[in-house]
């Protein structure tokens, strides 16, 4: 009889050589990558094989960890493949659907949740503010392919989720502290969500990133004129430089993630001034390929963690009842294009490109890291009785948006090519 031990690294080694050896198969089809990796997390949890079972509750700390990972490797990757500089007008779509958008967003599915699902405000809130976040991640035909990549729909909807990872945080927090305001203090009258959690941790973690980026930028290039024979250093410096980033924004009491996200945009312009001046151009264009193929495989790893745990949580936790599924499909076919169209204005897309940011509202990473992160702050207490009403809606949300999205994205982004 096989161990344990070794069936885990028997699933492993499957999984990653089947993915990797189906994947330029699976682009001529209607599903996608994402959907086997579902599929994977369902089998080996308590439903079939049973190698695995993960609870939000007992489980959270971990599952905290874990998808922080992910989300900051894939706003790094997300941002090292964005050439405009942060105050380029063309940032406007994006910002308009991480902004107006999300509260829209947010506001709609509260209402669902407390109508539906007969959620407190605080927990409607909660609600709304893990599910705002988006992954194109889990969608690459809807991902902008490099820095050369000027597609706008692309651009917009890779661009919103750079932000929106940042700037649901606040919204989070804000239903932490309505639900106990001991597990997150936002002061009398809100002054200190509005002035802490929203102004300075926004702004200032912008402001750190996009410091950072320039600084690590000009060193790497320094340093690629000085080592031009050493290979592998620069893979190694851009893995320390996203820790570094991210923890002095936490150590400064910013948003972290919208430091990593800002610093690999600003990384990227100079990395791209940098490829204009002929003296150190080759050498700067060959660097900023190899942080694009970096970004691309370690997003490529945490994508295949993150969705086969998804699997496992739907496979520990099955969802019988049909309130989180009503909900699901309310999400992605009524809250979120809604919150688009009625706040989704702008001159730089078509009406039929505003129609798909519209559909591609992908979630998963960003929904797993809140609400890990929110349960582990203290709602399991605050928000006991709602929380598995919370998990069972976001699980089916994620699952529908895979399933869903996935069938769709390849169809209609070939239909628009």
């Amino acid at each position: 009889m096989i161990i344990e031990h070794t069936q885990w690294y028997l699933f492993i080694g499957v999984l990653l050589v089947s993915l990797a050896t189906l994947r330029p198969l699976i682009k001529k089809f209607w599903f996608t990558v994402p959907q086997l990796q579902l599929l994977c997390g369902v089998a080996i949890g308590p439903l079939w094989l049973g190698l695995a079972s993960l609870d939000w509750v007992e489980n959270a700390k971990l599952l905290e960890i874990v998808s922080e990972v992910a989300v900051i490797i894939s706003l790094y990757a997300t941002g090292v493949k964005m050439r405009e500089p942060l105050l380029s007008r063309t940032w406007i779509p994006a910002l308009l659907l991480a902004s107006l958008t999300m509260v829209a967003t947010i506001a709609l599915t509260l209402a669902t949740g407390m109508a539906l699902l007969g959620l407190t405000l605080p927990a409607a809130i909660l609600l709304g503010a893990i599910l705002a976040p988006t992954d194109p991640v889990l969608a690459d035909e809807v991902q902008v392919a490099d820095a050369h990549d000027d597609d706008p729909l692309r651009r917009t909807l890779t661009g919103e989720a750079g932000f929106n990872d940042g700037t649901a945080f606040p919204f989070v927090l804000l239903a932490v502290g309505l639900s106990d305001p001991g597990l997150h203090e936002i002061g009398d009258g809100l002054w200190r969500w509005l002035l802490i959690d929203i102004v300075w941790k926004i702004l200032a973690g912008i402001a750190m990133g996009w410091i950072g980026g320039r600084w690590l930028g000009r060193l790497t290039l320094w340093m690629q004129n000085k080592e031009k024979e050493v290979h592998g250093i620069d893979e190694i410096r851009s893995l320390g430089f996203i820790a570094l980033v991210y923890g002095v924004a936490l150590a400064l009491n910013t948003y972290a993630f919208l430091a990593v996200f800002a610093a690999a945009v600003s990384l990227r312009q100079v990395e791209m001034r940098a490829a204009d001046n002929d003296g150190i151009g080759e050498e700067a264009e060959e660097l900023l390929q190899d942080q694009s193929e970096v970004a691309t495989a370690l997003e490529s790893i945490v994508q295949v963690l993150l969705v086969v745990i998804v699997g496992v949580l739907w496979s520990t936790n099955p969802i019988l009842d049909w309130q989180p599924w009503v909900f699901a499909l309310l999400a992605i076919f009524v809250i979120r294009p809604v919150a688009v169209m009625l706040t989704f204005h702008t001159g730089q897309l078509t009406l039929r490109d505003r129609l798909l940011c519209a559909w591609f509202g992908i979630r998963g990473i960003g929904t797993v890291f809140y609400l890990s992160h929110a349960v582990v702050l203290g709602v399991a207490g605050s928000l006991a009785e709602e929380l598995p009403m919370i998990s069972a809606s976001a699980v089916a949300t994620i699952v529908m948006s895979i399933l869903l999205h996935g069938t769709t994205t390849v169809q209609l982004c070939n239909q628009r090519n």
